[in-house]
Parts: C-alpha cells; sequence; structure tokens
C-alpha cells in the first residue's frame, strides 16, 4: 500500500473535520429536542419525564418524592450538556479553517509549483524529495498529481467554505 500523498492527508483531514461537525450539529437538535420535550411533558404540568404525575400531593409527602424536581434536574443537565456541545464549534471551527489553509497551500504546491520544477530538479536532488510527495505527484499521472485527488481536494475546500 503506497504511503497517502501529503495532499491526500490534508483532504481527509478536512473530511473528518466536517464529518465531526456535522456529528456534533445532530447532537445539538437532539438534545435541544429532548430540552423541548422535557418542558412540554414535566414543568408545565408537573409530571415526570415519563409524563406520568403523581395521583395526589398528599403521596408526595408521604415518600418525599417530588416528580417536578426530578424533571428539573434532568432540564438543567441537558440544558448543560448543550451548552458543552455548542462549545465545541469555535475551537472546531477554528481547526478547520487551519486545515482548509494548509489544504490550499498544498494543493497549490501540487497542481501549480510542482508541475513547473519537478522535471528540472537535477536525478540526485530528487532523493530529497520525500517519497510521499513523489508519490502524490507521479500516482497515475506523470504530467503531475493524481486527477481524482485533486478534485477531492477541491470539493473539500468548497464543502469547509460552505460553498
Amino acid at each position: 500500500m503506497p504511503i497517502p500523498s501529503p495532499l491526500s492527508i490534508a483532504t481527509s483531514s478536512i473530511t473528518r473535520l466536517l464529518k465531526e461537525e456535522d456529528t456534533y450539529r445532530a447532537e445539538v437538535v437532539a438534545q435541544e429536542e429532548r430540552i423541548r420535550r422535557l418542558h412540554e411533558e414535566g414543568i408545565g404540568t408537573g409530571a415526570g419525564a415519563t409524563g406520568q404525575g403523581r395521583a395526589s400531593g398528599k403521596e408526595e409527602e408521604e415518600d418525599g418524592y417530588d416528580d417536578r424536581e426530578n424533571v428539573k434536574f434532568i432540564l438543567r443537565q441537558e440544558t448543560q450538556a448543550l451548552a458543552e456541545t455548542k462549545a465545541v464549534f469555535a475551537p472546531l471551527r477554528n481547526r478547520i479553517v487551519a486545515a482548509t489553509e494548509k489544504l490550499e497551500v498544498v494543493l497549490c504546491f501540487f497542481v501549480i509549483v510542482l508541475p513547473h520544477v519537478f522535471h528540472k530538479i537535477p536525478r540526485y536532488a530528487c532523493a530529497r524529495i520525500t517519497d510521499s510527495v513523489r508519490d502524490g505527484y507521479q500516482a497515475d499521472n506523470s504530467d503531475g498529481v493524481d486527477p481524482a485527488e485533486v478534485k477531492k481536494a477541491k470539493e473539500a475546500l468548497a464543502k469547509a467554505k460552505g460553498g
């Protein structure tokens, strides 16, 4: 199995970060839905998280259990979890921006710089270019980087930039 090129590594990094962001967005939606249901089922009616309240206030006093307090506790926990999930977005977005910038540099190197200088480098000097760069440059296309890799990189950049 050939070593992945810097271009494919940078592309995979952005793809992974975007999937992570999508996962967190789905989690936020699920948490907001749980909080909404807790509000509807519990707080307004005095019922528990299952939607079933106590038969009388006398029963609550006898065993010291209050469904509303339980729902309030669960609601606080869910609200805290939601806040923690939302706090992930800013650092994650910063990592996506950094990965996007890195991919742009790598893509520029593979598509613009390398094709013009690779064949002009003396053979002995080519040994100094890392194997992964050479492999990435020569994959399936002796005149440049693998077109499929470039296409994936450009798609990842477009998605990361919201386009």
